[in-house]
């Protein structure tokens, strides 16, 4: 970070640290920080969801993570990030197409199949 501070990759690396432990308002100034620096970063779009997540603030990361997923349509995590925000917000219908299609992109991604499977536990067949 000293040597380069627009390095955008070393501001979501310290995020993510930061996120872990749980220092959030400063992990979301350096995931803000990495977007400020690549706005088309998806891995720190999804990074900041699961940090806002983490904090209950899951409008925001259902925002977050849209973002990282219309950026890189392939993104399994966020794809499945998105999936367990709707089944958060009591929407098992859209957490269903999330986890669907993370399993589209890569048959059997095992947080996909057990996202599916929590939501069969909320929505019963």
């Amino acid at each position: 970070m000293e040597l380069c501070p627009d390095y955008g990759e070393a501001h979501n690396n310290l995020g993510n640290i930061l996120r872990r432990q749980r220092r959030y308002d400063l992990a979301t100034n350096h995931f803000a920080a990495a977007l400020r620096i690549n706005p088309d970063n998806s891995s720190a779009l999804n990074n900041f969801g699961r940090c806002v997540a983490e904090q209950g603030q899951m409008l925001e990361a259902l925002a977050k993570f849209k973002q990282a997923v219309e950026l890189n349509t392939n993104y399994l995590e966020a794809y499945c990030n998105l999936g367990n925000t709707y089944l958060l917000l009591g929407k098992p219908d859209e957490a269903t197409k999330q986890f669907e299609t993370a399993l589209t992109i890569s048959n059997g991604f095992g947080p996909a199949v057990l996202g599916l499977e929590r939501v069969k536990k909320v929505k019963p067949q």
